[in-house]
């Protein structure tokens, strides 16, 4: 099987920030299986050499939170090539417009409006989503939007969150992105130029991946919720969900 390198990423061609979740510790003493649930940016850009090397991983799951629109301008996962139970759950990308800021702190402050806009925005698709994971997460599976950040980070936080990962290691994956940044502007200025422009009016802070935004994204939902599983459960997901979930992920 391949397997991701030591920061967790796995090199592939056409897709940068495709990486395992796993391996956290949980606050019930467990850890999060690794080799089962990825995160990913625009699937639809892996070459016939990246099919191969995800092979390797054994998907059996891929879930789409790209819009309707980014699908049928830029295409999917390729399914023909490496056949998976594929899921398309367009989620709005609340990035795509700037949104009307209260007195913020600074830049990491930017990109946390956003995400509480999309907690509050896509309660639907979040739930059908992390229902999803829950019950595919037996095999392996990756669920993907098209930089790998923003709605693909706040399912993340939702999962570890309900696996029990610490604020700080939660935090500390979202920054993982950041590595691969670099490689998100050009793919963006060549094959996205549409949302190329959303980043040249918004700033340098649409494309961040600060390990600040998302610790105070966590600190609103504690303060609000109580706990991430709390917050997860007004998004309408059940308690069995969450349990399924803990039960198929913490060794």
């Amino acid at each position: 099987m391949a397997e991701a390198v030591p920061h967790r990423r796995l090199e592939l061609e056409g897709v940068h920030n495709f990486r395992d979740i796993g391996g956290y510790d949980t606050q019930s003493g467990g850890r999060v299986a690794r080799g089962r649930v990825f995160r990913a940016d625009g699937l639809n850009r892996l070459t016939s050499r990246d099919v191969e090397r995800v092979r390797g991983l054994g998907l059996q799951t891929v879930i789409d939170l790209r819009s309707t629109h980014e699908v049928e301008s830029h295409g999917t996962f390729p399914v023909d090539q490496h056949p998976v139970d594929f899921h398309h759950i367009p989620t709005g990308d609340v990035t795509r417009k700037r949104p009307d800021l209260p007195d913020v702190a600074d830049d990491a402050d930017v990109l946390r409006y956003s995400y509480q806009r999309m907690l509050e925005l896509s309660v639907d698709q979040l739930r059908t989503a992390f229902t999803l994971v829950a019950q595919r997460s037996t095999e392996p599976l990756v669920y993907h939007c098209t930089a790998g950040k923003d709605r693909t980070g706040v399912l993340t936080m939702l999962v570890l969150g309900c696996l029990g990962v610490s604020q700080h290691d939660i935090a500390s994956d979202y920054a993982l992105t950041a590595e691969t940044l670099e490689e998100s502007r050009a793919v963006l200025k060549t094959m996205y130029p549409e949302i190329a422009q959303v980043g040249n009016e918004w700033g340098h802070q649409y494309m961040m991946a600060s390990y600040d935004t998302m610790d105070r994204l966590v600190s609103d939902v504690l303060a609000q919720h109580g706990s991430i599983t709390d917050a997860t459960r007004s998004l309408g997901v059940t308690t069995e969900a969450i349990e399924l979930l803990q039960r198929n992920l913490i060794e």
